[in-house]
């Protein structure tokens, strides 16, 4: 990279950090890097549920004990959000979240072995999902294998350009990518594209607990 691309690069990143938060479904427009040239793209932003067709065919019981889970019983109990997930996945195999939710617990637990399982499975199932592919790309960073990381995304390093088709993204998909980008590029040193990315998580959500995780990488 050149002294002009890096002073430009810095530039903008700055720019970035100046603006507000965008509040549900305003647009937001993010910096492309990486492999693609330098560029922006607009795209919406939502804190609004997007579910998705499968999780919403399922009943409302089903949706009320997985909003349970998520929400109380994760954390405190994965044991139990263990048992009760296994069948739903046997009843309902076509619903990413709940493969994405029983890897969680199965972290949670410190069940290492069965945490890769259940990620190769939604890697496997559900190829284009976005948080399978988040997950996996953090596994490998903690596992000291950031090689991997342009592969699972298709070697690019901007949402709108990962899926062209898609409009629309919640802000806990964009808040995951950008700090799987922003500590992919940290372990590279390249520090400006690191940092670039940390600006605009601080700009959607400063208080969240990876925005903090990012800040303490960069500036420890």
């Amino acid at each position: 990279m050149t002294r002009d691309e890096k002073r430009r690069q810095k530039k903008l990143a700055k720019k970035a950090a100046k603006r507000k938060t965008k509040p549900a479904g305003r647009r937001h427009e993010p910096l492309a890097r990486g492999s693609e040239p330098l560029q922006i793209i607009s795209y919406e932003i939502t804190d609004e549920p997007m579910p998705g067709p499968a999780y919403e065919r399922l009943p409302k019981s089903v949706k009320d004990q997985l909003d349970r889970i998520y929400h109380e019983v994760l954390l405190q109990k994965p044991k139990e959000a263990i048992a009760i997930l296994q069948p739903l996945i046997e009843q309902y195999p076509d619903v990413p979240q709940l493969y994405n939710c029983l890897h969680s617990a199965y972290q949670v637990l410190g069940d290492r072995g069965n945490a890769q399982r259940m990620l190769k499975e939604t890697l496997e199932r559900f190829p284009d999902y976005l948080f399978g592919r988040i997950a996996y790309a953090t596994d490998c960073l903690q596992q000291g294998e950031p090689e991997k990381v342009p592969e699972i995304f298709d070697g690019h390093y901007e949402l709108k350009l990962l899926y062209p088709k898609r409009k629309l993204f919640h802000i806990s998909e964009v808040r995951g990518f950008y700090s799987v980008m922003a500590w992919y590029f940290h372990t590279q040193g390249e520090t400006s594209r690191a940092e670039t990315y940390y600006e605009l998580m601080r700009q959607l959500d400063p208080d969240h607990r990876n925005t903090r995780f990012i800040k303490r990488l960069l500036y420890p």
